[in-house]
């Protein structure tokens, strides 16, 4: 992880549609998931942070908490902004917001901790099982 935000990269991304068409395109090398067709939109999800080894990890007041935003990657516009989170504790950042796109508007979903990122990750799955959860997002059309 490095300090300030850090882009996440979905393993997996579940989107609900009525309609049953698919209506965006997910680019799993930059985490640019591309809106199809506009209209209004449902985004929500949780982001963890974790240490590497909490067993050698000392801790420090410099950058436990942090948290999640959702922004649109061609104005860089908030979206929507995840609650504190804490890598000590695994605590997630969730949000959950409701808007309006444009069609082939791209949203993204960061993590931030703050400057001092030693030991702190945005996953650890050394195994490759996608059951090591770290980060979820939902996106459902409503209209």
């Amino acid at each position: 992880m490095a300090p300030g935000f850090n882009t996440r990269i979905f393993n997996s991304v579940t989107y609900v549609n009525n309609d049953n068409d698919s209506e965006f395109n997910y680019d799993d090398n930059t985490g640019e998931l591309t809106l199809v067709t506009g209209g209004v939109f449902r985004v929500s999800g949780v982001s963890i942070v974790t240490y590497m080894d909490m067993e050698n990890h000392t801790p420090s007041n410099s950058s436990y908490p942090g948290y999640c935003t959702v922004y649109d990657t061609s104005t860089n516009a908030q979206i929507a902004t995840g609650t504190i989170s804490n890598a000590a504790s695994m605590l997630p950042s969730t949000f959950d917001a409701i808007f309006e796109a444009t069609e082939g508007q791209s949203i993204n979903v960061q993590h931030q901790v703050g400057a001092d990122v030693n030991n702190i990750w945005l996953g650890i799955a050394e195994n490759g099982s996608s059951n090591h959860l770290y980060a979820s997002l939902v996106l459902e059309k409503l209209s």
